[in-house]
């Protein structure tokens, strides 16, 4: 052998054992682990699936799963998107089984394809590319209806009248009255902040009908455009001359933590501490606090429940410790971490890592430990009558409510009799089932004929903000 070729041999050799002898034991147990399947497993595995599955197993493992999770190659565009509010699809929001015919209740999104190809509220899915819908979850039919952008679905759809006629007993011939429906899937943008209702032309009306003193804003996700969008929503009830604002943040799932500090930032002095970050063994980070922009004094109401999550519950958290807001609702969901995102290798996707933790700044802790009782701290609670519980028909009640606020006037007035009918047969109890055939049915409150007894959070909300109190910051009770 030549003698060049005998030194490089001895570098390669040399700078093996270094490696091997600096792995970890266990770094290099799942090394060998891996060459074993390689060489002797009955049929051949690919090697990136392999490492794909470590982990996926190894951020399994993690006390703060699914937080921490590892994103696949194929999973990272839609992860982003989503994060962004953005989706590939053709635009179905809510959705529900009909106990009785198995068809899909559902409220298509503004100006999607959905809503583009003639799809409205009160009609009825009965099948998606020729298979019916009858015995699948909205979660089934959820995974069907996503997919690639430009690929087609072909939906057959039972129209509003003919749901009409059956919910009031007539007979119907229901072929003619099912059509078929072709929609290619698009890119589909949520709104990431809206208002009360939408006006004629698609634009939020952002106060409370018959209260034009009472703003309201609603925000669904913090993305990167959140506070910019937030912004707008302030400026224009400004211009209205409200004298209080609901910022209603049930069913957030939060984001970025930016955002939940750029909110807080329209209504706290500069300075005043937003959020603390804390990282392994509690050791402070961050403090990150009010940055100055304009500040409005109205008298505040921030709307949370159990979905309100993240950066929502630095929001109300940050709020209410201020003396602030007062909060109405239910308590939180309970998530105070911080997650960072950390591109792999060799294009094998990404890890969601959870790297820290955050405070209110009471000090008061938001995470909800895997063992946490009601008893321990977490989250963010409303007090005494502002802590407001809904029933499971309220809670249903009012979405629909909601849904119907986001279409265009004449589009909620063409929904009206189905809206009735739904009310009726939900306070007939024909659509709802206790969970055993010996329980009885819970009474609710709920009917159509007072729309705000549907939602009596967004109703307490409106009481504290009709009530004739100073809008100072310190009438606001601690939370």
């Amino acid at each position: 052998m030549p003698r060049q070729n005998l030194l490089f041999l001895l570098v390669v050799v040399f700078f093996g054992l270094f490696a091997a002898l600096h792995l970890s034991i266990p770094s290099r147990v799942l090394l060998d682990a891996e060459r074993t399947v390689e060489r002797e497993a009955l049929e051949s595995v690919d090697e990136e699936e392999l490492i794909e599955g470590a982990l996926s197993g190894m951020m399994a493992r993690s006390p703060y799963y699914p937080y921490t999770a590892y994103l696949p190659p194929d999973e990272e565009e839609a992860y982003e998107d989503e994060i962004q509010g953005v989706f590939a699809g053709i635009g179905i929001g809510h959705m529900a089984i009909d106990e009785i015919s198995g068809e899909l209740w559902f409220t298509p999104i503004y100006d999607s394809p959905a809503w583009n190809a003639g799809l409205r509220f009160g009609e009825r899915i009965t099948a998606i590319d020729g298979e019916k819908v009858d015995g699948k979850s909205p979660d089934e039919i959820h995974d069907i209806l996503v997919g690639s952008v430009d690929e087609s679905v072909c939906l057959s759809v039972r129209s509003l009248g003919d749901v009409l006629r059956r919910y009031g007993g007539e007979e119907t011939e229901s072929d003619s009255a099912v059509r078929e429906v072709e929609i290619s899937r698009a890119m589909v943008k949520l709104d990431i902040i809206t208002g009360y209702r939408r006006a004629d032309g698609g634009s939020w009306i952002y106060t409370l009908d018959g209260k034009p003193s009472i703003g309201y804003i609603r925000i669904d996700q913090f993305t990167d455009e959140t506070v910019s969008l937030f912004e707008k929503a302030l400026e224009e009830v400004e211009r209205q001359g409200i004298a209080s604002l609901i910022i209603d943040l049930r069913g957030n799932p939060g984001g970025f933590l930016e955002g939940a500090a750029g909110i807080c930032s329209s209504f706290l002095p500069k300075g005043a501490e937003v959020v603390t970050i804390r990282g392994r063994g509690g050791e402070i980070q961050n403090r990150i606090t009010a940055d100055g922009r304009k500040k409005y004094d109205w008298k505040l109401v921030v709307l949370i429940d159990e979905e309100s999550a993240s950066a929502s519950e630095i929001v109300a958290g940050a709020l209410a410790d201020h003396h602030r807001a007062t909060l109405v609702g239910t308590r939180s969901y309970g998530k105070g971490t911080v997650q960072s995102l950390y591109t792999l290798a060799r294009g094998m996707g990404m890890i969601r890592l959870t790297c820290a933790s955050f405070n209110r700044p009471s000090g008061k802790s938001i995470h909800r430990e895997a063992d946490a009782s009601d008893d321990d701290t977490w989250g963010v609670t409303p007090e005494g009558e502002n802590l407001v519980e809904l029933d499971d028909y309220q809670r249903g009640a009012a979405a629909l409510l909601a849904d119907l606020r986001s279409l265009p006037p004449d589009e909620a007035n063409r929904s009206e009799p189905m809206t009735r009918l739904i009310f009726d047969r939900a306070q007939k109890r024909d659509l709802i089932e206790p969970d055993e055939a010996d329980e009885p049915i819970a009474e609710t409150a709920c009917d159509f004929t007072t729309p705000e007894s549907a939602d009596p959070q967004l109703a307490r909300a409106a009481q504290l903000l009709s009530d004739e109190t100073p809008s100072d910051e310190g009438d606001t009770p601690r939370n």
